[in-house]
């Protein structure tokens, strides 16, 4: 039995299993989100559509590289807003 499809992973809308036979070749599948039409490619067989369109990312790995890229911001900030003050400040003593 074939494995339920997910909701589309772009929109969260249904999506359905198109199946086009061309004349003496092998079946062909595709997985087409109903209302954004993102699809996968060409499988040959149903069960490889599907578990081609029910495959995710690891949200895990994911979170970890963005707070990863989050965190190199945050740090590339503070460096530039130190960099800043000490700019004012010698500034102000050219100023005085």
């Amino acid at each position: 039995m074939s494995e339920e499809l997910k909701p589309c992973p772009f929109c969260g809308a249904a999506a359905n299993i198109e199946k086009e036979v061309d004349s003496g070749a092998l079946d062909e599948y595709t997985i087409r989100c109903m209302s954004c039409l993102a699809r996968t490619v060409i499988r040959y067989s149903e069960d490889k559509a599907i578990q081609a369109w029910n495959k995710r990312a690891d949200c895990d790995e994911c979170d970890k590289s963005y707070q990863k890229s989050v965190d190199e911001l945050m740090s590339e900030c503070r460096r530039l807003s130190s960099l800043c003050e000490s700019y004012r400040e010698s500034e102000q003593r050219v100023k005085l």
